[in-house]
């Protein structure tokens, strides 16, 4: 796979054969290669779809004290955006794009209807929730605090970049 914005990207990959959608959220960097992994679920069991697959921009990261989205040390969500910032990897200042540009045309760009998509903790004490989410991408609470530290690390050093936010594809098995 190649990432289209030239910056790092998270891929989460699930099982669509697992009634909550059990699966992992990876981290790439900008050579795609696999940073770290953060166990994730999404859809319910009672029959709420998962995460549609395709691809998303991941924006407006913050804190978080609704139920469903707090673990004990990890409460937040990032907004999963169906129309992808083609402006993401275009230098602020020059206006230039980066050598690792690509068209869209290359990605499979998610056409849902579905709103209020979102990645955060899944609120559950153990590793996977048999609950589910209703669609969103939840982190289990053991991984949700390394994920939102890298997260929030990472756009907070991403000053250049007209939006900040980072590419998130997501693929079912």
């Amino acid at each position: 796979m190649t990432d289209i914005t030239g910056l790092d990207y998270l891929l989460f990959q699930y099982d669509k054969t697992s009634p909550v959608g059990r699966g992992v959220v990876i981290w790439f960097d900008d050579d795609d290669n696999p940073l770290d992994v953060f166990a994730a679920t999404t859809g319910t069991a009672s029959g709420l779809k998962p995460t549609p697959e395709g691809l998303f921009w991941g924006d407006y990261l913050r804190p978080r004290t609704k139920s469903g989205m707090v673990c004990p040390l990890a409460a937040f969500s990032l907004d999963l955006n169906n129309s992808f910032r083609v402006d993401a990897h275009i230098d602020a200042m020059t206006g230039e794009t980066s050598e690792n540009n690509m068209t869209l045309q290359n990605f499979p760009l998610n056409h849902t209807t579905r709103d209020l998509l979102r990645i955060h903790p899944d609120q559950v004490t153990g590793r996977f929730s048999e609950i589910g989410k209703q669609g969103c991408i939840g982190v289990v609470c053991a991984d949700a605090k390394r994920f939102f530290n890298k997260l929030n690390g990472y756009l907070g050093i991403r000053k250049n970049i007209k939006k900040q936010g980072i590419a998130v594809l997501v693929e079912a098995n």
